[in-house]
């Protein structure tokens, strides 16, 4: 199984299919449903190489989650 809607990218490319669950976590993140923009940011997380750019936003929109969901 590839990565998140079969994303291919490297570490510098801005990938549109990256992008839109970017675009799906601030969607999700809107919508108030929290679990499912962890759910996102952890399968990005675990599929993004180290140095990859977007990695630091799924980690800031992360840690936002996970701010939310302990209050």
């Amino acid at each position: 199984k590839k990565g998140p809607r079969n994303a291919v990218i490297t570490s510098r490319e801005r990938s549109p299919r990256i992008e839109a669950l970017l675009s799906d976590i601030s969607d999700n993140m809107t919508r108030g449903d929290y679990n499912g923009a962890a759910e996102i940011c952890e399968n990005l997380l675990s599929y993004l190489p180290q140095n990859a750019p977007q990695r630091a936003e799924v980690l800031t929109k992360y840690g936002t989650i996970q701010a939310i969901l302990q209050s």
